[in-house]
């Protein structure tokens, strides 16, 4: 039978070294060549990894893209309740608090999109009472804010205007 390799190149045993009795180089240690041994990355494995980078990166992208739509929805929620406050205090708290209107708009403050409405409704417990109710709205967010004013009640004048 004869030998795959001529006698020229003797066969590497590790268990029995053929180089005076020391052990068998290591690979890539300037014995063998390692040529079946992995260095590096594979095409599929690089292409895998700036797949997952690229999710990431989008992932955080639509996150901040989200905050900044809910960070500008609470700016308008916060100009719409000042506004709301501002209107509710110029009602006259005395007479008609419809005198001034019951809807409107800011133009006059810079805001003509933004629009305002009151609605006064009688307390049914209480007749002295009124509920006042300022909506402002802009597109579709709406901010209400209400208030109980107290009515003074109507007094009643005779003929010669003094009160019975």
């Amino acid at each position: 039978m004869s030998s795959v390799f001529p006698e020229a190149f003797p066969r590497f045993c590790p268990l029995t070294p053929s180089n005076g009795g020391s052990s068998p180089p290591l690979p890539g240690a300037g014995g063998l060549s390692g040529r079946g041994r992995k260095t590096g990355f594979t095409l599929v494995e690089l292409l895998v990894a700036i797949l997952l980078v690229g999710v990431c990166i989008a992932g955080a992208f639509g996150g901040l893209a989200a905050l900044g739509k809910t960070d500008a929805r609470a700016h308008d929620a916060a100009l719409l309740q000042r506004l709301a406050a501002q209107k509710l205090a110029e009602i006259p708290l005395s007479g008609d608090p419809t005198a001034q209107g019951d809807k409107g708009d800011f133009s006059d403050q810079g805001f003509s999109d933004i629009t305002w409405s009151l609605t006064v409704e009688q307390e049914a417990d209480d007749t002295s009472l009124d509920r006042l109710t300022v909506t402002v709205e802009r597109g579709e967010q709406s901010q209400s804010l209400t208030e109980l004013v107290f009515v003074r009640p109507q007094t009643a004048t005779t003929a010669t205007g003094a009160t019975p």
